[in-house]
């Protein structure tokens, strides 16, 4: 009898439980979500990129970033701005919350950058990575002149570009659609170099080389490559009619100087050439040219350099190639226009 009381006893006492329960749930009030405008919820906006500047653009995938304008804090504490990501180069629909944005677009198909100043429009860039270690000749050891002490950074991919200072997002009670159109900008250009006459010449040389002064990073908000220069890497190979040719992509080159334009900067760097070649026995030669007024003076954003000449170590048939091969050292040439 005394198991059957405890038994009943607890029955009573769960089902006065679940009838408390219910009523706290009853008095309780619906709560919405708390959205950051006070309220109003994501609309419907839609994201269209236009490539009349490069009609023939192909990239794999775009990404929108929105950094959000109308909330306080500083800028060390900014949220991340809403990234938004999109296959092909036509962009897509997205759920935004109504309010005052900038807005920053580029594709998003490279590995060859990482970014910088992500919370903040006017900070937010694209910075190349390194040169991987063991990739190319080791211009550093070389001391090659006028390298100082900029890194090596890869050659940027295809990249464009767009950013609007703002962008207001309104909403839209009727589920009307907005629309935000981005014009499409390339920021890279394609730097060549060229050596007319290579004196001494061979198949049998490995031609590598590096120029210095190349702007590492891109600020599509500001519009502007960043502060550091860097030093790019690249190969040469023979031209059909003679001679020796390489190309090279870029951001361009100084610091802080325009994307896209020709206008002067204020940080101006000097630009270096340095050509290596890698001889069948193994060894390296350099040779240095400054190249700076070639760069500076040329009227289009895809610059080509030219250098009359460089005499390469000559052969010698019994002992293969003469020993003294490090001529480059003291050996820069001012190449004008």
């Amino acid at each position: 009898m005394r198991h059957c009381f405890y038994n009943q006893t607890f029955s009573v006492f769960l089902i006065g439980c679940i009838i408390l329960f219910g009523m706290i749930l009853g008095a309780c009030d619906h709560i919405d979500l708390d959205y950051p405008t006070g309220g109003a919820a994501p609309v419907k906006v839609k994201v269209a990129f236009h490539w009349d500047d490069d009609p023939d653009a192909s990239p794999d995938g775009m990404v929108v970033y929105f950094f959000r304008l109308d909330t306080k804090g500083s800028r060390a504490t900014k949220a991340a701005p809403a990234t938004f990501e999109f296959k092909g180069r036509d962009g897509g629909g997205l759920l935004l919350v109504p309010g005052r944005y900038a807005a920053i677009c580029h594709n998003n198909d490279s590995d060859r950058h990482g970014y910088v100043g992500y919370n903040e429009y006017s900070d937010f860039g694209l910075r190349l990575t390194n040169l991987r270690d063991g990739e190319g000749f080791n211009f550093r050891s070389a001391d090659a002149s006028g390298f100082g002490e900029e890194r090596f950074a890869t050659s940027p991919d295809a990249i464009w570009i767009s950013s609007m200072e703002t962008v207001e997002i309104r909403e839209a009670p009727g589920g009307e659609v907005q629309v935000v159109d981005f014009d499409m900008q390339s920021v890279i250009n394609t730097y060549t170099f060229i050596i007319h006459n290579p004196i001494n010449f061979s198949n049998s040389m490995s031609i590598k080389a590096a120029v210095s002064g190349m702007a590492g990073t891109i600020h599509p908000g500001l519009r502007l490559t960043g502060e550091e220069t860097v030093t790019h890497t690249f190969s040469m190979a023979p031209l059909a009619g003679g001679g020796l040719i390489g190309r090279l992509l870029t951001f361009g080159h100084c610091a802080r100087s325009p994307i896209g334009s020709r206008n002067g900067s204020i940080n101006v760097a000097d630009h270096h050439l340095v050509v290596s070649a890698v001889m069948p026995d193994g060894k390296s030669w350099y040779s240095a040219h400054n190249v700076t007024e070639q760069i500076h003076q040329s009227k289009i954003a895809d610059v080509v350099v030219e250098l009359d000449s460089v005499v390469f170590p000559k052969p010698v048939e019994e002992d293969g190639w003469l020993p003294t091969i490090v001529d480059w050292e003291g050996k820069t040439e001012f190449v004008g226009m």
